[in-house]
């Protein structure tokens, strides 16, 4: 087995921050704009609650597009480096 140097894993670890990152931002301050707005449509004071509800939505919303970023990291190339995930 090949010893992991930072220079190796450097990439692996951007390919995955950046689209977790950017996507899960996106997708929970949309989720969370939803569920605000479905909310007050019912007259339902959210202000009483605090932040909880909020995060509990960007929780759930962050979850699948977190194994999605993963996947998608760890199924790329990288400059002449392939990550491999076998079983024992």
């Amino acid at each position: 087995m090949t010893e992991v140097s930072l220079r190796d894993i450097l990439p692996v670890w951007w390919a995955y921050f950046w689209r977790f990152f950017i996507i899960s931002s996106i997708a929970g301050a949309l989720a969370v704009a939803a569920v605000s707005f479905g909310l007050g449509l019912m007259g339902v004071r959210t202000g009483q609650w605090g932040f909880w509800p909020g995060q509990v939505i960007g929780f759930a919303v962050s979850v699948p597009i977190s194994m999605w970023a993963m996947r998608a990291a760890l199924t790329r190339h990288y400059f002449g480096v392939d990550v491999r995930i076998s079983r024992r």
